[in-house]
């Protein structure tokens, strides 16, 4: 297996080619000095906060901080005291004492969001709609192509585990396809899963041809072939279009897998537990701010080479919160659709 890196702070042009047994250069290679400088950090004074600060603090992780520095983020269950460190030491071979940003993050129960061009309702519960994520093909049958969103779309905002594939002649659910809130189709749902690492739905379109659909975005570009999250860094530049607003939305990684669970709340007032969520959002003036917003639950994540790599399934008043899309493609046997424009 090769791995693919690519410059950042480096300003470097290119890309360079590693062997699998080359991980350990690889993972030195992407982390730059002030990656480093963290880890030091949490390896030497992360047990000493744990254990101070044991009975508030949920997880603790490097991540992207409000100063746009690469620090440790710390969750807790309640507002931190006074005298939680607001920074750590780094002693550098020099002599020199580097500080290291601590963050704090309260953690809270967020709430869903529901909302490329098309947009899909269950047509028992008309005006909860949300995204297309995506075409997706099997990768076992590449001639059959099923549309990507969440679990709670298709199924009106409700947290039901129907415990993924399905037999469709027991359990016959419909999707409405949507063009500017105007239905112009109907899809069957095959899959739908919801638990801590999954909130997925599968759509095949039951009266409409796919032949030709493929993910160009509205906005200009195409979904390239999908990456893993180990693939981004802390505070890159990351988008999604929103069909609710017709836009493209720009926001940065804040964390790649979140270590505490992440709890949203459905419709029907049930609450599911996420665990290894993507957090990303927009860092204005220091304080953190999601990038979506209700309306936007399904809609795929991509970086600035249109690479696509995340299922945004909500957030609450600061992050919004995505399924990293490689684990989604891997439970589902499928892949992101790559090929002609998108027609209709």
């Amino acid at each position: 297996m090769l791995y693919q890196t690519k410059e950042y702070k480096r300003k470097l042009k290119g890309k360079r080619l590693y062997e699998g047994h080359d991980i350990d250069e690889v993972q030195d290679y992407i982390d730059t000095t002030d990656v480093k400088l963290a880890k030091k950090a949490l390896a030497r004074h992360g047990k000493e906060i744990k254990r101070k600060y044991d009975d508030i603090i949920l997880s603790m992780e490097l991540g992207n901080t409000v100063n746009d520095q690469i620090g440790i983020i710390v969750t807790v269950r309640k507002l931190p005291p006074a005298d939680f460190p607001k920074d750590v030491p780094v002693s550098m071979p020099n002599g020199r004492v580097i500080k290291v940003a601590v963050e704090t993050i309260i953690k809270k129960t967020g709430s869903i969001h529901y909302g490329l061009h098309f947009r899909l309702q269950n047509p028992g519960e008309k005006g909860y709609t949300g995204a297309l994520g995506g075409i997706l093909v099997s990768s076992d049958e590449k001639d059959k192509k099923y549309l990507l969103t969440c679990s709670h779309v298709a199924l009106g905002g409700r947290g039901d585990d129907l415990g993924g594939y399905f037999d469709t002649d027991l359990t016959h659910i419909e999707t409405d396809i949507l063009d500017n809130e105007t239905q112009t189709g109907k899809g069957t749902l095959v899959y739908a899963k919801v638990d801590p690492t999954n909130d997925t739905a599968l759509v095949a379109l039951t009266d409409l041809d796919t032949s030709e659909w493929n993910n160009e975005l509205p906005t200009g570009g195409h979904y390239e072939e999908s990456i893993p999250v180990s693939m981004l860094t802390f505070n890159e530049r990351i988008r999604f279009y929103s069909s609710k607003r017709n836009m493209t939305v720009e926001g940065v990684v804040n964390r790649l897998r979140v270590s505490e669970k992440v709890s949203l709340e459905y419709n029907d007032l049930s609450i599911n537990d996420f665990e290894g969520v993507i957090a990303v959002g927009n860092n204005d003036g220091g304080f953190w701010s999601p990038i979506s917003q209700k309306g936007d639950s399904g809609a795929v994540l991509y970086d600035e080479d249109n690479a696509p790599f995340g299922m945004i399934i909500g957030g609450d008043d600061e992050f919004t919160y995505a399924l990293p899309l490689t684990d989604i493609l891997n439970s589902t046997r499928m892949k992101v659709f790559v090929d002609q424009p998108f027609i209709v």
